[in-house]
């Protein structure tokens, strides 16, 4: 049946964005968040649409003629409120200097060269550029006034921030509410009582908040800056950077990460490892090795494996360090992911499937008589998902937000498993049969079909595949691989196999590799894994037969 939401759905949503955020932030909400939701409250009912209209949409800058909506009285008949309590501010040459080129991309081609007087035969971007080169900001205001109504949303700040505070980080929006709404993405009921703010203080929201600016910063800048420009610039921040909240530094880190491999990416090592040798989040580690390696730094890398073998942080640095090791103190042994390539066996797909080689593979064993599909990590993380759905939603471990979280805000720390250990190992514990298995994820995919969960996708491929595999594999040998994704769940829930076919002899996992392909640490850790606790999976190399015509 098709959703038809009220007139003015956006104005019930934003208002419930809101009076959330006074609720559970109330401690730490500066006077000017304050007065803005005070003032937005005095609002009539058309003038707060209207301005909730300009905050959703792209740009902060808009041209107000030909604006109208059906719900909404006229714009004109709303502007002086909105003017007169700032939440519109019409276009000004001392308060929108800085904000040029996002006001004249707000204009069509047209529009510019009817304003500005410029010829047609340049593109608009074009345009923008001579403009901005050539006439004065005063000029461009001014002429922009003359000709064409332009405001400029205001409170942009304190809505960005309230909104921020909201949803935790700066990539959801007031999208997710009409995701709802409409039923197209069905969320975890988790009581409102239950949710707890993201931020115990407001130390803490604008730690992560300048992060998160950091980000945009970055993504900006490296499109423009040199490498040097770039580390300069970092190695500022760092030094701004003094006393960083616990809940912003797992961020801090990544985006030291994505610095650092751009600056390996302009392959200027040197600063790379100054860089990666002040972080613990792996692969920097690995990172910085193997830009000593590529210096000419041998001796300094064959210290820094031998020390990563001491304590590696997870399956891919204990494989990369013994590899790499054993390479630079140029030892025979072979990378063991080369061997097991070196040993797999090989079948012949046909031609029309080169750049599809699991499409190849799937259809050469339904030709031999299998049943099968693609499984990866599809069906592992189906189980998984729904085995531990409750644990993963637990509100008393004060992981949950706001109402449209698909994940608790710890599920890629460290301590998530050490923060529901005892919950883990209790309900592994009451499954002792593959039976007791099945009627458990039977129930809760029942209970929860639909609904947002980051380990399920509820394609009914992946479902029948995970019953059979709930069936047919050890329970014994089940439980031991869903302990070990919840130690790692970035790391431990990747790198299973492509297929997963079957017969009356039973199931076999496959990773399909092309001519050219290689292994992955976790594809090889699970294909080991997965034998040792005797479920059949293999590596299997495809070669290509030649079209007969």
């Amino acid at each position: 049946m098709e959703i038809i939401l009220p007139p003015k759905y956006y104005l019930e949503n934003f208002l419930y964005l809101l009076d959330f955020v006074s609720e559970k932030y109330s401690f730490l909400l500066k006077e000017a968040e304050k007065e803005f939701i005070y003032a937005f409250k005095s609002l009539k009912e058309d003038e707060q649409c209207w301005y909730v209209r300009f905050a959703n949409r792209k740009g902060h800058f808009f041209k107000t003629y030909g604006l109208s909506y059906d719900e909404l009285s006229p714009l004109t008949e709303n502007i002086a409120a909105l003017t007169d309590l700032n939440f519109i501010e019409v276009l000004d040459s001392d308060l929108h200097v800085d904000s040029l080129l996002d006001i004249l991309k707000t204009l069509t081609k047209p529009e510019l060269i009817s304003i500005f007087g410029l010829g047609s035969k340049y593109k608009k971007e074009e345009l923008v550029e001579i403009i901005l080169s050539e006439i004065t900001s005063e000029e461009i205001i001014g002429k922009l006034i003359k000709k064409i109504a332009i405001v400029k949303q205001g409170f942009v700040t304190e809505l960005s921030f309230l909104k921020f505070l909201f949803f935790g980080n700066r990539y959801l929006d007031m999208t997710e509410f009409v995701l709802a709404d409409l039923g197209l993405v069905q969320y975890h009921k988790i009581n409102q009582d239950s949710m707890v703010a993201r931020f115990s203080n407001r130390k803490e929201a604008e730690d992560k908040w300048f992060i998160s600016d950091q980000y945009l910063i970055f993504s900006e800048i490296k499109i423009s800056l040199s490498a040097n420009e770039i580390f300069d610039w970092y190695l500022n921040l760092r030094e701004s950077i003094q006393d960083l909240s616990k809940i912003a530094q797992p961020a801090w880190e990544k985006l030291q990460l994505n610095i650092g491999k751009y600056l390996e990416q302009q392959k200027d090592y040197e600063k790379a490892i100054a860089l990666y040798k002040n972080l613990s989040q792996s692969p920097a580690q690995e990172r910085e090795i193997r830009c000593h390696e590529k210096l000419g730094n041998i001796e300094i890398a064959k210290t820094l494996l031998k020390l990563l073998l001491q304590n590696p942080q997870n399956t891919s640095d204990e494989q990369f360090a013994n590899f790499f090791l054993q390479k630079l103190e140029k030892k025979k042994e072979k990378k063991i992911s080369t061997l097991i390539l070196k040993d797999a066996r090989e079948i012949s797909v046909s031609m029309v499937y080169k750049g599809k080689v699991e499409m190849g593979a799937l259809a050469h064993f339904i030709d031999k008589g299998y049943e099968g599909n693609f499984s990866e990590n599809f069906t592992w993380r189906t189980i998984f998902g729904l085995l531990f759905w409750d644990i993963i939603f637990d509100p008393a471990k004060v992981a949950f937000h706001h109402p449209f979280q698909r994940r608790p805000s710890d599920l890629h720390l460290p301590d998530f498993y050490e923060k529901r250990q005892t919950e883990i190992h209790d309900l592994l514990d009451k499954i002792k049969s593959n039976e007791d298995l099945l009627i458990f994820i039977q129930k809760t995919y029942l209970l929860n079909f639909g609904k947002a969960n980051p380990f399920v996708v509820w394609f009914e491929e992946f479902w029948e595949m995970s019953l059979l595999m709930a069936t047919e594999i050890n329970i014994n040998s089940l439980k031991e691989i869903l302990l070990h994704m919840t130690k790692d769940i970035s790391e431990n829930t990747r790198g299973f196999p492509d297929l997963l076919v079957w017969n009356s002899e039973g199931l076999n996992f496959i990773e399909i590799k092309g001519p050219n392909d290689t292994l992955s640490s976790q594809q090889v850790y699970w294909i080991d894994k997965l034998n040792k606790l005797n479920i059949k999976a293999e590596v299997l190399k495809v070669v290509f037969e030649e079209l007969k015509y």
